[in-house]
């Protein structure tokens, strides 16, 4: 029988009841939805923010390895260039700076008051002929920076020289050096030589870089992945900012007189060596050289504290 009780209790059920039980199943499903929508659009979000740091990172270190690559040709292309240059240039230069000798010493003037400015004219040669020589010494390690003889060695044998070496133009400069070399210090695959010559020219631009009185500071450890840490710390004019990264390249220089190609072969050397470079700097301040060197594998080597004073 049509509009019966039975009737209006189906309407009941189906109208009232299943209202009140699908909205809430219909909100709660909304709400999930909301969720995994806004769950899987962080992730999408994520993950291309994930893509671009990976896509910069690969960008920046391409471009790295083309620099690199540039200044390694361009370091190259000098060698080969300034060998041939400084082989012609290096005989006539020693006949001078004999001849500059033997006149300072056999033909002085008789006027005592002529002594003083020919004394003053002489070393003024003397001193621009030994700058000569040192840029082409420069030209000459670029054209040999590509020969290495690697042993493992003492790098801390390598500081004591250099020590050695800069100490008595460390106090003439008015700059006192500091050094510590840490305990047990790991041997370094190394060609001793080109060694020397990298870290010293770094010490010998922290020493210029201080105008008067100062302090170069070279401490030597243990670093992590069995590395050796050499930091060179001076008190001088610093770097100015943004100019940090040039300073490794050839012809940079901002020193009166300058050639710039201490720190570029320096760099290299080092590279070479399967080693990096850090530097922090602030101008006006002073300039703090990292350079860190792999450890020969299974050799170890002992080092000393040296609280050395220039």
């Amino acid at each position: 029988m049509l509009g019966g009780p039975l009737d209006v209790g189906f309407d009941y059920y189906f109208g009232v009841l299943g209202d009140n039980h699908t909205y809430p199943i219909l909100a709660e499903n909304r709400r999930h939805i909301f969720l995994w929508a806004g769950l899987m659009g962080g992730i999408g979000l994520l993950a291309m923010g994930g893509l671009y740091q990976t896509q910069n990172r690969h960008i920046a270190r391409l471009q790295a390895m083309r620099d690199r690559l540039y200044q390694a040709e361009t370091l190259s292309s000098l060698g080969k260039l300034g060998a041939g240059v400084a082989h012609e240039v290096r005989n006539p230069l020693n006949a001078i700076s004999m001849a500059a000798q033997r006149i300072q010493r056999d033909f002085p003037p008789a006027d005592p008051n002529k002594k003083e400015a020919f004394d003053r004219i002489t070393h003024i040669l003397r001193d621009e002929i030994k700058r000569l020589n040192g840029i082409v010494e420069d030209f000459l390690a670029l054209s040999r920076s590509n020969r290495t003889d690697f042993r493992p060695q003492s790098i801390a044998d390598v500081l004591e020289r250099i020590l050695f070496l800069i100490r008595d133009e460390a106090r003439s400069r008015g700059v006192r050096i500091e050094t510590r070399w840490s305990e047990g210090l790991p041997m370094v695959s190394m060609d001793a030589a080109k060694m020397h010559q990298a870290i010293l020219n770094i010490v010998r631009n922290a020493l210029e870089a201080i105008p008067g009185d100062g302090r170069v500071t070279i401490v030597c450890e243990k670093a992590w992945r069995n590395r050796v840490s050499i930091r060179v710390w001076d008190t001088g004019v610093g770097i100015p900012a943004g100019e940090e990264t040039r300073i490794w390249n050839p012809f940079y220089t901002n020193k009166e007189g300058g050639v710039g190609l201490g720190l570029a072969i320096a760099h290299e050397i080092i590279t070479a060596h399967g080693g990096e470079i850090r530097i922090e700097s602030e101008e006006g301040s002073g300039t703090i050289v990292e350079i860190l060197l792999p450890g020969a594998a299974s050799l170890a080597g002992t080092g000393s504290e040296s609280p050395g004073v220039g």
